[in-house]
């Protein structure tokens, strides 16, 4: 089990506000054991689509779990701006599992922290598997994100090659329809 130190960051973005929001706000301050999980999919979400998932039978809500996921906000179409999202929990698939001791505030500090630092979404170094990955390195757990990493690198760099090999197929069939006018 890891232990977490409050991480003091007060800044703009703030995870405990949408906490409140969603009826947890008394909740914030206590400290107890949670479980960690990095969520994937659901309804409403895109299949890659990542996420921590905050899990403890103290919560008053389905199954004691909260999702923290990047959000864009409103202004996201223009900067690319990402806002804290969090909601209660309700399905996709749960690939990790870390336990720690902390309040919720202790990690929505965090979660603000790593969001602040991000700045703008970006798919390469500011995405939500990004956020993710560096929430589990923040609580002293690593390992699973080297594989997803992995799999995304080499999914941008295919998409590129097929791109590329388009674009000079189409170059190719382009000139020899000139060729074949002459």
């Amino acid at each position: 089990m890891a232990g977490l130190k409050h991480a003091g960051w007060g800044g703009g973005y703030d995870f405990a506000d949408k906490l409140d929001v969603i009826g947890l706000g008394c909740y914030l301050d206590e400290e107890r054991e949670f479980d960690i999980h990095v969520g994937e999919g659901g309804p409403g979400s895109a299949f890659f689509h990542h996420y921590i998932v905050i899990e403890s039978p103290d919560l008053p809500v389905t199954d004691g779990r909260v999702v923290f996921e990047l959000a864009k906000g409103p202004e996201a179409s223009v900067s690319g701006a990402l806002v804290p999202g969090v909601r209660i929990y309700s399905g996709g698939s749960l690939k990790y599992r870390v336990t720690i001791r902390a309040s919720l505030r202790m990690l929505s500090d965090l979660a603000s922290g790593i969001l602040h630092s991000m700045g703008s979404y970006n798919l390469i170094s500011s995405s939500c598997q990004n956020f993710c990955d560096e929430f589990l390195k923040q609580i002293g757990s690593s390992g699973y994100w080297t594989y997803v990493k992995i799999g995304v690198a080499a999914a941008v760099v295919g998409g590129l090659i097929g791109y590329g090999a388009k674009l000079l197929y189409d170059a190719v069939k382009t000139e020899k329809k000139e060729h074949d006018k002459k």
